[in-house]
């Protein structure tokens, strides 16, 4: 039930459903984009407490698995190539990250990398076609991947807190 309680809590953060509203470029802009919106921010940091329930070896296969695909979607994203349909296949990721947290049954790790794949692709794409226009790419990808990842790490030490067995 904590679980369930827990993920509720997070989805309904009161934080602006407009992703990626800060104007201007730079790098406090570059940072800041991946949490601009609920949508990335909630993805990512789903990701991280997934990852805390998994074993060790588990864990840094999904990160490094998280941070290859999450650039590779910004390159993508960045040499502007049309993907079609990318909006709902964030709003699909955000969905069953949700369910994959809910649900107190672990599903296994060739399951779980593979969704931490395809969504890693789609919510890097779509942040970087929404900044592609606006700044310095190198700075622009620095700034992207050093927020993902924070975002990764808060999430895993989230999960660690919350899905750790009670002591007494």
């Amino acid at each position: 039930m904590n679980k369930v309680m827990f993920t509720i809590a997070l989805t309904l953060l009161p934080v602006t459903a407009m992703a990626h509203t800060m104007p201007g470029s730079g790098v406090i802009t570059d940072l800041y984009n991946p949490i601009g919106g609920w949508v990335h921010f909630l993805a990512i940091v789903a990701v991280g407490m997934i990852s805390s329930q998994l074993s060790k070896r588990a864990i840094s296969l999904t990160a490094a698995l998280l941070a290859s695909a999450v650039l590779s979607g910004w390159l993508i994203g960045t040499w502007q190539y049309d993907v079609p349909i990318i909006e709902w296949g964030v709003v699909l990721s955000i969905l069953l990250l949700g369910l994959q947290l809910a649900i107190p049954k672990k599903i296994p790790v060739l399951i779980t990398s593979l969704i931490i794949l395809v969504f890693g692709l789609w919510h890097g794409y779509d942040n970087a076609s929404e900044v592609v226009q606006t700044t310095v790419h190198a700075i622009a990808t620095v700034g992207f991947i050093v927020t993902t990842t924070a975002l990764y790490m808060m999430g895993m030490f989230l999960g660690l807190i919350a899905y750790r067995d009670p002591v007494g």
